[in-house]
């Protein structure tokens, strides 16, 4: 297993691996586990956040922790094989499945920025207040 620390709201990848990740910031703990992988893809994971398991897949790719490590967002998947944008209240356990996939995220301030480039043509999202999201309480 590979312990990663982050102390930034900046894009990770993290794939391929087992890891447990510590956001020094928030103070919560992560655990990847790998699971496997598609051909020709990513690794797909388990995801535990402080001890509690999170449904569904988390895909190896890069990972965001916006808003003081308050916040999670990642690629996701309910079942084998699709790929989706989720954002986790990290605190709360809950998730909010974004409409649309979102091959790019970044943090810029206070502003989370999604992004997608097909063929020349580049889409773009941002959300100001995350926690304004409404978010799925399971």
């Amino acid at each position: 297993m590979t312990t990663v620390k982050i102390s930034d709201d900046q894009s990770h990848w993290m794939g391929m691996d087992d890891y447990e990740i510590i956001l020094t910031e928030s103070g919560h703990a992560i655990e990847l586990k790998y699971l496997g992988e598609p051909p020709h893809g990513d690794s797909y994971h388990s995801l535990n956040v402080d001890g509690l398991q999170l449904e569904g897949f988390f895909w190896g790719c890069n990972f965001i922790f916006p808003d003081q490590q308050k916040y999670m967002v990642c690629s996701w998947m309910e079942k084998l094989y699709e790929r989706k944008t989720i954002v986790v209240n990290l605190s709360a356990k809950s998730t909010y499945l974004m409409s649309d996939y979102w091959y790019d995220y970044k943090v810029n301030g206070d502003v989370l920025i999604f992004e997608n480039n097909n063929f020349g043509t580049t889409t773009r999202l941002e959300i100001k207040n995350i926690q304004n999201l409404p978010f799925n309480i399971k």
